[in-house]
């Protein structure tokens, strides 16, 4: 039976009692027979009457049920979901209402379980909201891949919660709720390898040393040219002096044959 014909009926029974206390002076004969007074009963057409809605919100939606990745069925979210769940909930709204605010929102949290202190850590992730009357509708959300809190609410989306000293959360208009999820692993990219250039081994070959000279009128040091320059003026001097040493030892031996020859032959050359 729905909930509208229950009410309807409620109504039926208690008119009922009022009717029948209105025409107690009739006989039950009267009562049961066609012959009712028109004046003390009245037939009611009970389509005609208007069933408001209740004052009490938590009694505006009277049913819901999820389906979470196209599986239907469950009826609450806790130890249902999780990490990036697709979810839809399918609900009722009470006879009689109309432009009932119904939310579905989830949120990228810091952790699987709901502290009000660490509330104010959390970033809405999806949301769906609307106003509906009377009669079946659903909201259809997507949840973070990491930790998640998701909230069915009558009202608005809190984009943010907390902080915990504040006002600012669900209390009061929370239909169900659900929290879980595991701690994202973050990859870290690793630097692209710079391979350094091949280096040609030293050479063992000793190079040339040219020694510098030393100039003895100034005592200073000089460079790889003029040193070189130097070494060759020394060698140039050394071979100069070579040179008079053999004519000089050229010279010497023909004075020594010549002596020799005229002591040999006692003339005189």
């Amino acid at each position: 039976m729905s909930n509208r014909l229950r009410r309807i009926a409620g109504i039926s029974v208690l008119m009922g009692a009022t009717i029948f206390s209105q025409a107690g002076a009739a006989s039950a004969s009267e009562v049961s027979g066609s012959t009712v007074d028109a004046a003390t009963y009245k037939q009611i057409d009970v389509s005609k009457i208007e069933i408001s809605c209740p004052t009490d919100d938590t009694l505006k939606v009277v049913d819901y049920s999820y389906t979470i990745n196209g599986v239907s069925g469950f009826k609450t979210l806790e130890g249902n979901l999780k990490h990036g769940d697709t979810v839809k909930v399918d609900f009722t709204v009470a006879d009689g209402c109309k432009d009932v605010q119904l939310s579905l929102a989830s949120y990228d949290a810091p952790d699987g379980v709901f502290s009000k202190d660490t509330a104010v850590k959390q970033v809405l992730f999806d949301s769906k909201t609307g106003k509906v009357g009377a009669g079946k509708g659903s909201l259809k959300i997507v949840l973070p891949d990491c930790f998640y809190q998701v909230d069915f609410v009558r009202g608005e989306v809190l984009t943010k919660l907390g902080p915990a000293t504040s006002d600012n959360f669900y209390e009061g208009r929370l239909i169900d709720a659900g929290n879980g999820g595991e701690k994202c692993v973050t990859t870290k990219e690793t630097p692209p390898t710079t391979v350094a250039p091949a280096v040609a081994p030293a050479s063992l070959e000793r190079p040339p040393v040219v020694e510098s000279a030393v100039l003895a009128h100034t005592g200073t040091d000089v460079g790889p040219d003029a040193a070189a320059g130097s070494a060759l003026l020394i060698l140039g001097l050394a071979l100069q002096r070579r040179a008079r040493q053999l004519v000089n030892n050229r010279k010497a031996r023909i004075a020594r044959n010549k002596a020799l020859l005229e002591q040999a032959f006692d003339v005189s050359i």
